[in-house]
């Protein structure tokens, strides 16, 4: 398996150039994904886009989301190496036009199959070579008052910046490039993009909003995008509740407001049948006892999570209480661990974008889980994935609990089972008939099967055989 350095676009290169072949045949797969799209992709797993799209129905990254929040009916959108239209179909559901720059051949040919099936009459594939600049196409094009640009380049991306100096001083546009596994690399593009006053960004899965990078070293490995505008723009999105410039008290937030954890975990079935035991257990007090202290900090982080899930604050404000929450609790744990609490930062992790700390706090929690040690789910806590908030533990709380954290742990510790070994497998296998599995695992395991050719065709399952909102493709499991 692939270290999670490695950024997912050198992956997606070597794959396809160990599968060409592959790419040369003319089946067809006609996929439904995230936001409403029909995307056409080579039917074949061994190609990775095809493998994970039927996986996982959306691309790996977390922006797919937030680009859907971020357009416009009035913008204009430029795409550069498309990956079969994984972001452009979906962003031409909303926007006024959107400009593909793609040469391969047989990914033109997809992305028209893919452009007839959605009917799109919006989407222009530009099939010329960039060498280097955008600069060359901003007149011939007319690429002005574009709103947002991905370049998703994997080799040479700075310098495809640093040469386009026309094109980012006419756009006041919002860049998402990938982040490169050399972080020499990074440093570049940093410098590429500052020489056009462009301050640099990442996304807050949590929160759907982006958040300035500090330090471009201390970034999650994990993470495949990093964002790119200028003050103007940045300030723009911000009025828009997209993007945060600047971090504001918590306290004074945390004072300023009634809303509390209980108010906000209330709505959830796992927590609606805990409340009175998490409400009626007596925590001991003291400033001098670590547990009255934990329990003090961990409360307040739990408060200023529920803050910042109120739609009605601004972003600097939500964005300002996730960071102060995931400090506070990371206090509390230090002075007091706990199931519930791991619980909590492993879900906070993630809403954060705090991969690497997600996928060792879950190791932790299956590791306490596998263990004799009592566990107890006396404090508040919050579910390690969002999927589980809806899912009703019933009177299986603990099998709720190793079955929400193992798969959680399986969607994240790799980018996609695509890169799975025969010991992954086996815990696929012995999972299969959990009563909380979801479609994701699901698909999952028959998909590493099939792609170790122990499995010909999909078998049918009743998890499968229905269309949800996370199974968008019954018909090709039946």
């Amino acid at each position: 398996m692939p270290q999670a350095t490695d950024n997912i676009n050198q992956q997606i290169n070597t794959s396809t150039e160990s599968t060409e072949p592959l790419l040369q045949s003319p089946d067809t797969l006609t996929l439904n994904l995230q936001g409403d799209v029909k995307i056409c992709i080579p039917d074949a797993i061994e190609n990775i886009i095809s493998y994970v799209l039927r996986e996982q129905e959306s691309w790996v990254d977390e922006e797919t989301s937030f680009i859907q929040a971020l357009i416009e009916t009035s913008s204009r959108v430029v795409d550069i190496d498309s990956n079969y239209g994984i972001y452009a179909l979906p962003i031409a559901k909303k926007a006024k036009n959107v400009l593909i720059f793609e040469t391969n051949p047989k990914i033109i040919s997809y992305l028209q199959d893919s452009m007839e099936a959605n009917d799109n009459d919006n989407i222009a594939i530009i099939d010329e070579p960039l060498n280097n600049s955008i600069d060359a196409f901003v007149d011939k094009f007319k690429l002005i008052d574009i709103d947002f640009i991905r370049i998703n380049v994997t080799e040479g991306l700075h310098s495809l910046v640093a040469n386009s100096p026309e094109f980012f001083k006419k756009n006041n546009t919002i860049a998402m490039c990938g982040r490169h596994h050399d972080m020499q690399q990074n440093f570049q593009l940093l410098a590429a993009f500052s020489q056009y006053n462009y301050q640099c960004y990442c996304l807050l899965p949590g929160l759907n909003v982006l958040a300035p990078i500090d330090d471009i070293e201390s970034i999650d490995s994990f993470l495949t995008n990093i964002f790119f505008c200028n003050q103007a723009t940045a300030e723009r999105l911000n009025k828009k509740n997209l993007l945060c410039t600047e971090i504001p008290d918590a306290d004074k937030i945390l004072e300023s407001t009634s809303y509390n954890w209980e108010l906000f975990l209330d709505r959830y079935e796992y927590a609606n049948s805990l409340m009175g035991l998490w409400q009626s257990k007596e925590h001991p007090q003291g400033e001098d006892s670590d547990k009255s202290s934990s329990w003090n900090q961990y409360q307040k982080a739990l408060n200023l999570y529920a803050i910042a899930h109120k739609k009605d604050r601004s972003v600097n404000e939500r964005t300002t209480c996730l960071y102060k929450a995931f400090e506070l609790l990371s206090t509390a744990v230090q002075l007091d661990v706990s199931f519930p609490k791991l619980l909590t930062m492993a879900r906070l992790s993630l809403e954060l974008g705090l991969q690497d700390s997600a996928i060792q706090t879950l190791k932790v929690l299956l590791e306490l889980l596998c263990s004799t040690e009592a566990i107890s789910a006396d404090e508040p806590f919050l579910a390690v994935h969002s999927i589980f908030d809806k899912v009703d533990p019933g009177e299986k709380l603990g099998e709720w609990c190793f079955s929400s954290i193992f798969q959680t742990y399986s969607w994240i510790k790799s980018y996609s089972t695509f890169f799975a070994k025969d010991l992954e497998l086996q815990g696929y296998e012995q999972f299969r008939n959990d009563p909380f599995i979801q479609a994701r695992t699901e698909r999952a395991r028959q998909l590493i099967k099939m792609k170790m050719r122990l499995q010909v065709e999909p078998e049918k399952c009743e998890l499968l055989s229905n269309v949800s909102e996370h199974n968008l493709n019954p018909e090709i499991w039946k």
